[in-house]
Order: structure tokens, then C-alpha cells, then sequence
């Protein structure tokens, strides 16, 4: 069933992917690996690696607990950090 919701709106897997790309893309900036992101938002490592890796999406409150991590704020967190070469 998960993957007949997926085919009909792909548009959510797109966003998924992005908005990964621009967690991983902070997380770069930073200089922090996903283990350490993990541990500081009180998840395992594995389920962070599936959400970088757009496997699963993130859910709002883990990503408000990530911009917290980073000092910014949530709309800066799903955006690509100034200066990188997909902004």
C-alpha cells in the first residue's frame, strides 16, 4: 500500500529527497556525522542514516530538534546553507 501512495503523489518523495539533501548539506557545513546528529536528537544512528538518506522521511519535530542542534531555524534547516553549490 506504501508504495501505491508513493506513485500517486511522487511529488512527497521529491520533497523527502530534498529535504535530506539540505539536513546532510548542513550537516557538511558542520562538520558533524549523522552518528553524532543522532545521539544529540536522541535517535539511533540507523534510523538517521535513513533519513539522510531519504529512505524515511523526517518528521517535523526531529527536524525543529536538528535546526536546534545547528542554531537555526527551522525553514533555514530545510534550505540549502548560503554558499553551497545547490543553493
Amino acid at each position: 500500500m506504501r508504495n501505491a501512495t508513493v506513485s500517486k503523489f511522487p511529488e512527497q518523495t521529491s520533497h523527502r529527497n530534498n529535504v535530506a539533501a539540505a539536513v546532510r548539506a548542513h550537516m557538511g557545513v558542520r562538520q558533524i556525522k549523522d552518528a553524532a546528529l543522532a545521539r544529540e536528537i536522541g535517535m539511533t544512528q540507523s534510523t538517521m542514516s535513513r533519513r539522510t538518506n531519504g529512505e524515511m522521511p523526517f518528521d517535523v519535530d526531529e527536524l525543529g530538534r536538528i535546526a536546534r542542534v545547528f542554531g537555526i531555524s527551522l525553514v533555514e534547516l530545510i534550505s540549502m546553507p548560503k554558499g553551497h553549490p545547490s543553493d
